[in-house]
């Protein structure tokens, strides 16, 4: 005497098998995609005002959040001088806090030795934790 029954219980723990391995390998397509994708933090989200006063270029960060002081400036002035300086370097002491941090209220004060006239003047302000640029403006048209 033949066990039918028997031959019925293959046939399914096969297709739970097939339907198993069919769904682990849809899930490792999709995860293998979505974590390829390469992760960059989001640039920070500031507020920053350059101008001109007593012939010192001053950057003030009126609001938003706090980005590290080794945040890099490029100050264009005319069509020939191009300077690269350091947040840090130029923090106001008066308005400052002494941390490691450019935080609202604290001015970057830089002080060209030149007339600044009639002369162009535009800033790009670069947050090297996130290497995106929070800030490009123009302060004087020339």
């Amino acid at each position: 005497m033949k066990n039918k029954r028997a031959n019925k219980a293959v046939s399914e723990i096969i297709s739970v098998a097939l339907l198993l391995g069919i769904s682990i390998g849809l899930f490792s397509c999709v995860q293998y995609i979505v974590y390829s994708y390469p992760y960059e933090p989001s640039p920070p989200s500031l507020d920053l005002v350059g101008s001109i006063y007593g012939g010192n270029i001053s950057i003030e960060h009126r609001g938003g959040e706090s980005i590290s002081l080794d945040a890099q400036i490029r100050i264009l002035i005319g069509s020939s001088n191009n300077i690269l300086i350091n947040a840090e370097d130029y923090l106001d002491h008066d308005s400052s806090d002494n941390d490691e941090y450019w935080e609202i209220g604290e001015i970057v004060i830089y002080n060209p030795n030149i007339e600044l006239t009639g002369l162009r003047i535009e800033t790009i302000v670069v947050d090297k934790e996130t290497s995106s640029v929070v800030m490009t403006g123009l302060i004087q048209g020339g």
